[in-house]
């Protein structure tokens, strides 16, 4: 046996783990992005995030107008609008009936049952009870002590967080119920709620005594209350779909932007960096320096997603332009030949269009219904393509306009497409006909 040691050069191409995560991040839809930044954002101190508005007085953060805290996209009046927005419209008898429900039958008086009944219908439209006990108890014809009573009762029921006075007192009942009484959101809501409102996080930090790091990750657990103990009663919410990229037409001229200018908000955090440079520990600074750097790779990682999808969805409106326009149906336009037009890979493409939907004057479609397969030649091979739903729309049209009593077959569709200048198999027509949802010849047959 001839054994021999021999070296031989070969190339590998293989990826960094940037690069990979740049993939990740052009396949990530607006939503998904959004999630990805905020847990960025709460791991990494170096990244951080500026909203382009807050309120100019502590007044404006009131009980009814508490904002997602963590949700950076929006200003904290844009969370405000549309937590009103979300508010379900709920009938002051449908919640007194609600709320007198959950009392156990036979357990209290009928001047008690009364005394609820009053005080159900003194709650505002987000479920708090504002009054003074003094004015309750007067409205009433009961004493101060049997209505302050009557609350402490009423404060028990569902949903957690009903009958509060204040939104501080509304959140840390709903803390309360999930037996989170103790802990750094519940110092945080007790005694730093406005201060987490307007953005002082570093404030809150040195109060407790914990990293900011820390705090964001308690503030974000904020989202899961709810400052209007009633929001959410209702029957639930209709889906929407977030346009991720939007087309406009003004004056004939066409525009194209995407629908993630809060990413802009976020950037890198020049405290953490001057601590960087400031610090003697080498531990420290090679535990900052390792944030920035990865923080600055995910701020490039979302400027180059920009420039790809822009770069991808200009060139679907140049070929499709027509259909965006009204003018025709789309043509036959395939990953790779957009790829090869762009000098990008068809990964790339793919990865670029990846359950992303773009919204245009005429409605809202997902971004890989763009591209069509090619379904025959019209008459010479050299003739440009018809696209799979041109053909649909004929084959279509055809058995719209059939004898019912002799309904068209599909070679006969067929031999009819071809005569269009349409060469498709008597195959192809049937899994076309098939995916239009029509019937076979024998069964769209009008007998008798």
């Amino acid at each position: 046996m001839d054994m021999r040691m021999s070296a031989e050069a070969i190339q590998k191409q293989t990826m960094s783990l940037n690069q990979l995560r740049s993939l990740e991040i052009l396949a990530m839809d607006s939503m998904k992005l959004n999630e990805f930044l905020k847990n960025e954002y709460l791991e990494n101190p170096l990244l951080d995030c500026s909203n382009a508005h807050t309120p100019e007085r502590r007044e404006d953060i009131s009980a009814a107008a508490f904002p997602h805290t963590l949700s950076y996209e929006k200003s904290l009046q844009e969370a405000f609008d549309e937590e009103e927005r979300d508010i379900p419209d709920i009938k002051p008898a449908a919640m007194r009936d609600y709320i007198m429900e959950q009392l156990p039958a036979g357990a209290y008086s009928e001047t008690e049952i009364e005394l609820f009944r009053y005080l159900a219908d003194c709650l505002d439209d987000s479920g708090y009870f504002t009054m003074s006990l003094e004015e309750a108890a007067e409205g009433a014809g009961v004493s101060v002590s049997d209505t302050e009573k009557a609350l402490s009762v009423l404060t028990d029921l569902e949903p957690a967080g009903i009958f509060s006075r204040d939104l501080r007192e509304c959140l840390l009942k709903q803390l309360e119920r999930k037996g989170q009484k103790t802990g750094h959101l519940w110092d945080i809501v007790d005694k730093y709620l406005y201060d987490i409102a307007e953005g002082n996080i570093s404030k809150v930090s040195r109060g407790l005594g914990i990293s900011t790091s820390e705090v964001r990750k308690a503030i974000e657990e904020l989202v899961s209350l709810k400052p209007r103990p009633v929001n959410g009663l209702d029957t639930g919410r209709s889906a929407y779909v977030v346009p991720d990229i939007i087309f406009t037409r003004d004056s004939g001229e066409w525009k194209i932007r995407l629908n993630d200018r809060w990413t802009e908000d976020y950037h890198i955090n020049d405290y953490y960096v001057e601590m960087m440079r400031s610090a003697q520990d080498p531990e420290l600074k090679e535990y900052f320096r390792k944030k920035l750097e990865r923080a600055r790779q995910v701020l490039q990682n979302i400027a180059q997603r920009r420039k790809t999808v822009l770069m991808v969805c200009e060139e679907i409106l140049k070929r499709q332009k027509d259909f965006f326009e009204g003018r025709g149906e789309l043509k036959p336009l395939s990953m790779q030949e957009l790829g090869d037009s762009l000098g990008i890979s068809t990964s790339t493409v793919s990865r670029a269009v990846k359950d992303k939907y773009i919204e245009y004057p005429a409605g809202v479609t997902e971004a890989r219904s763009l591209f069509t397969g090619a379904a025959a030649r019209q008459g010479k091979p050299d003739a440009p393509s018809v696209s799979a739903e041109s053909a649909k729309r004929l084959i279509r049209e055809l058995i719209a306009g059939e004898d019912r009593k002799k309904p068209l077959s599909d070679k006969m569709l067929s031999e009819l497409l071809c005569e269009r200048g349409v060469e498709i198999s008597r195959r192809t027509v049937a899994k076309y006909r098939e995916e239009l949802c029509i019937k076979q010849s024998f069964d769209r047959k009008e007998r008798g």
